[in-house]
């Protein structure tokens, strides 16, 4: 009769046994001679592993970027350096805030530049509307741009900057914008665009306005080429311009430096713009020219 082999006796303490060790147990327990010999072959790679970081301590780190370096540089000589980028579509970015954005010196190979990023940091500069990073492999980089429109020139706050249609900020302005229209105050940049297209309807007002001032988040005033300054209502200015058209192709009292058109349905003749925004009296003139009272039209 063959003896029965007793199970070689322990003598854990209840509730001491660690759960690692009831793991590592049951791998043993399950696996066949083959795979016994790969769980004890990993755990002695991994032991060595943490041995030997230990023992680099502080020099690990630096080992980690060797090992890094030294890749990159293996991908490099088999030509996954960035050797191309090719860029579309840029008209008007500077080209300083381009490399700026794409962060070239930073990355040496096509695997490690993040493609993403460099996307997020081209659409945080104000001329670009929109933007695409692509890697065309082996070592080339593509970029696609879509430019803002530049469309008028805005100053605030003792400072000019270039804005497109939908008001959004594009950088300083340079000599070859000069001849943008100009508008000022606050808000100007959101409302341009509305206005602008109401003047382009009526050309012998629009080619005399050298400014268009934003006033009180309400309404425009126009000062002329010649220093004039046309006060439009707050609602409804597009209605006063086939009058402001008549108005400028008449002759004016010389000493008349503003047109308060700032009530609907009337108008007022004034030397000088009252200093709130509030309707004042109509002026008499030392040439003994008088302006009606707040005429109707």
């Amino acid at each position: 009769m063959r003896r029965r082999r007793r199970a070689p006796h322990t003598t854990a303490r209840p509730g001491r046994e660690r759960q690692g060790s009831a793991v590592w147990r049951h791998l043993i327990a399950h696996a066949d001679e083959a795979s016994r010999l790969g769980v004890y072959l990993s755990a002695a790679f991994l032991l060595t592993v943490a041995v030997y970081g230990a023992a680099l301590g502080g020099h690990l780190a630096a080992w980690q970027q060797s090992l890094t370096t030294r890749a990159e540089t293996a991908l490099i000589a088999g030509g996954f350096g960035i050797n191309e980028v090719i860029v579309k579509g840029r008209v008007h970015m500077p080209t300083a805030r381009l490399h700026e954005a794409l962060q070239m010196a930073r990355t040496r190979t096509i695997f490690s530049y993040d493609t993403r990023a460099a996307k997020a940091r081209l659409e945080d500069i104000g001329w670009v509307k929109s933007a695409r990073v692509m890697r065309l492999w082996p070592s080339t980089l593509i970029v696609e741009l879509r430019e803002r429109k530049p469309f008028a020139r805005w100053e605030i706050r003792g400072h000019t900057v270039l804005i497109d249609r939908e008001g959004e900020l594009l950088g300083p302005v340079t000599s070859e914008f000069a001849d943008l229209p100009r508008i000022a105050g606050e808000g100007a940049h959101t409302a341009a665009a509305d206005l602008l297209a109401t003047l382009e309807q009526h050309e012998a007002v629009a080619r005399q306005v050298a400014l268009a001032k934003r006033v009180e988040l309400r309404r425009w005033d126009l000062v002329l080429d010649d220093g004039l300054r046309v006060q439009l209502p707050a609602r409804d200015a597009a209605k006063a311009l086939p009058t402001l058209t008549r108005l400028l192709g008449a002759d004016l009292p010389a000493e008349v430096t503003v047109i308060d058109m700032r009530v609907p349905g009337r108008i007022a003749l004034r030397r000088d713009a009252p200093k709130t925004d509030a309707p004042g009296p109509t002026a008499r003139f030392s040439d003994g020219v008088k302006q009606a009272r707040a005429r109707p039209l």
